[in-house]
């Protein structure tokens, strides 16, 4: 069965700013900036799902990702179509799209992109051509301003199934990797457990010297990880659910899979977030 997971990352020693949240936070405002009185639109661009300027269509996923370099002041959008575009936004009033540095992916399903300004490099995470299969994360070079040129690849890093979102932490010297395993149900159901990876690298230009390490989320159980703040809509209780309304439960024998049931297999990990460790946190 398919689950979300909000997977909390312990890195250290470099602090990140978490960007996508799963649940509300519970934090004091008092010491914030005033709020903003109004907003009005700078400007708005369109951009093409492939590789030509005059792709535009609704409904093909151009933008599927997103991501700003904010020291070149370029922005990058990855489409379902398994392209990435270039947009220069040096000029916030008249950003322009780049398609002469457009770079094929060749129909790769791709689903995350991250910066790393520091270095230089982009990564862009990438699913195989079904859910279950082992995918993989891009490293390109991203457009600098003193001399632009078209991204150049410098190699990819193995993940597991559908790497669905990708984060780098402050000082990009590693990379976290949430592999949600989507399952997919054909002759069988085959549903891969979700996993997340930390690959550690002194130069992503190498990626051949990148180090990889999994992060273990076995041993849990459905009510532990829940305590822990995991978002965890659907545990085993939830599968009784599946017995009657399924669209599989004529094909399925979902008591058998009851009994197989592990909180590991069925951890859809979507969301990242890194903090900086601490003697009272840890992993998750």
């Amino acid at each position: 069965m398919l689950r979300s997971l909000l997977t909390l990352l312990v890195l250290s020693p470099a602090l990140a700013h978490p960007r996508r949240l799963g649940k509300t936070p519970s934090f004091d405002s008092s010491s914030a900036r005033e709020t903003p009185t109004n907003f009005s639109m700078v400007s708005r661009v369109y951009i093409p799902y492939n590789t030509s300027d005059q792709a535009l269509a609704f409904g093909m996923g151009a933008a599927e990702q997103v991501a700003y370099d904010h020291v070149q002041k370029y922005a990058y959008a990855v489409s379902e179509q398994g392209v990435l575009n270039v947009i220069d936004w040096n000029d916030v009033a008249n950003p322009q799209v780049l398609s002469n540095y457009a770079f094929d992916f060749n129909g790769a399903k791709l689903t995350d992109i991250e910066i790393c300004s520091s270095q230089g490099v982009m990564f862009v995470g990438a699913g195989a051509a079904d859910t279950v299969s082992n995918g993989q994360v891009h490293i390109l070079s991203t457009v600098q301003r003193s001399s632009p040129a078209k991204p150049t690849s410098y190699g990819t890093l193995a993940t597991g199934p559908l790497p669905d979102m990708i984060l780098p932490n402050s000082d990009c010297s590693k990379l976290a990797v949430a592999n949600e395993g989507e399952g997919e149900y054909e002759s069988e159901l085959v549903d891969p457990q979700g996993s997340v990876m930390i690959i550690e690298a002194a130069d992503w230009t190498n990626p051949t010297a990148a180090v990889t390490k999994s992060v273990s989320l076995a041993g849990y159980t459905d009510s532990q990880l829940m305590d822990m703040g995991v978002h965890l809509p659907l545990p085993l209780d939830a599968m009784v659910y599946f017995d009657d309304y399924s669209k599989w439960k004529d094909d399925l024998n979902f008591s058998t899979a009851r009994a197989s049931y592990s909180s590991a297999m069925i951890l859809g990990c979507r969301v990242l977030a890194l903090f900086r460790q601490t003697p009272a946190r840890s992993t998750l």
